[in-house]
């Protein structure tokens, strides 16, 4: 950890790396992964698909032109 924190420190940029927005990245590249809803919730960690609500603001619409998978 010290090792990340002293590149961050030295290696400044307009948009800080935090765990949330890791976070809220990895969950958003799930949905819109289109995996089953289960295999987001175990390996996101979630306990009920109630928790996905903030990250679907962010997710990419579907494509009304593509078919259902």
């Amino acid at each position: 950890p010290r090792t990340l924190q002293t590149f961050l420190t030295e290696n400044r940029c307009p948009v800080r790396p935090s765990a949330n927005r890791l976070r809220r990245n990895f969950v958003v590249t799930l949905l819109d992964a289109h995996l089953p809803l289960q295999v987001i919730m175990e390996v996101g960690g979630f306990t009920s698909a109630q928790g996905l609500n903030p990250y679907l603001p962010f997710a990419a619409a579907p494509r009304v032109d593509s078919p259902a998978t």
